[in-house]
């Protein structure tokens, strides 16, 4: 496992094999209204503004909801489980 440094001082755990390509990006934290950390990227393309989810890079699952489950491990409670769900 790699890090990938975010901002606000986070960092962004990643399995090495992607850690190349995903380190050629500037990524950013973003705390949701549920307190839960996200590491995301942006660009704007005229007046819209582009968001990508690193999770959702990593899975290329851009057509899926996501479920977080809070992991048990007290000790390491900024990281989620991730669960990844079919839109209907």
């Amino acid at each position: 496992m790699k890090t990938i440094n975010l901002t606000q001082g986070k960092k962004a755990l990643v399995d090495d094999k992607d850690h190349g390509w995903l380190s050629k990006f500037k990524w950013f934290a973003h705390k949701d209204k549920k307190g839960r950390w996200y590491a995301k990227r942006g660009f704007r393309t005229g007046k819209k503004s582009i968001i990508f989810v690193m999770h959702k890079v990593i899975m290329k699952a851009f057509d899926m909801d996501k479920e977080v489950a809070p992991n048990p491990d007290k000790a390491s409670a900024e990281y989620a489980s991730i669960i990844l769900t079919r839109r209907a």
